[in-house]
């Protein structure tokens, strides 16, 4: 079983990422610019990062390799060949590289390069784990329990959006107090597109940065209108007579 790391405690290995990240890219507070998760993963963890058709019906984002493993990769004329992954090796699905995909391929770079620097940072913890499935395939619907999922997914968080990213990119984008009152495309679509706006700017999906946003307690969680922006005329009655 692998460590079982608290948010508090991927947000802090995140920090230390970003911050050799920019580093490296000799920039400074006030100055920082959107994370590019390739970048980062082969400069910064040292990773191998390429593309592949993983399925026919997308339902794997990517992989990553902790051992000698075959991957089966399909071909456009519905055949497959076999491709030979070593350690270190992550393989995005190419479908992420289609137009409106990027925050999702981002976040899935993001999340394999979060196994692998789990398991280089906690080998007795970690590696069993990975060591003995040679590899993790992230998939579009994950399991509720996979434990080792929900740190990849809060470590890629952070990685993406580090804290000080979002506070400058709030300020960029207009919010003021670095609050965002709420999200809703109807009712406030200025606000809102300010918001797609910086969701594009950090090459993050809206959802992500709505998460992010919460857990940093910059939106509450009853503004967020992103899957239905008419939530907000819904009438809930306290007297079951009055309905």
């Amino acid at each position: 079983m692998s460590r079982h790391l608290s948010r508090y405690d991927l947000e802090c290995i995140a920090h230390r990422i970003t911050s050799r990240y920019y580093r490296m890219l000799g920039v400074g507070a006030g100055e920082l610019t959107p994370i590019d998760p390739i970048l980062l993963a082969e400069e910064i963890v040292k990773l191998n990062v390429s593309f592949a058709p993983l399925s026919v019906d997308g339902s794997i984002l990517g992989l990553a390799a902790f051992d000698d493993v075959d991957l089966e990769i399909y071909t456009s004329d519905g055949n497959t060949i076999t491709r030979h992954l070593k350690n270190r090796d992550i393989v995005i699905d190419t479908g992420l590289q289609e137009s409106g995909c990027l925050g999702r391929c981002n976040f899935t770079v993001a999340h394999e390069a979060g196994h692998h620097i789990l398991n280089l940072m906690f080998p007795e913890d970690y590696g069993p784990v990975c060591n003995r499935r040679a590899h993790i395939m992230y998939r579009r619907s994950k399991e509720a329990h996979e434990w080792i999922e929900w740190q990849a997914d809060n470590l890629a968080s952070p990685l993406l959006m580090p804290v000080p990213l979002v506070h400058q990119s709030l300020a960029y984008f207009g919010f003021e107090n670095n609050q965002v009152e709420m999200i809703n495309r109807v009712f406030r679509p200025k606000e809102y597109q300010r918001f797609c706006d910086m969701a594009d700017y950090m090459g993050v999906s809206k959802q992500a940065l709505s998460i992010r946003l919460q857990q940093l307690g910059i939106l509450s969680r009853d503004k967020d209108y992103l899957a239905n922006p008419y939530e907000l005329l819904r009438i809930y009655c306290d007297e079951p007579d009055l309905c």
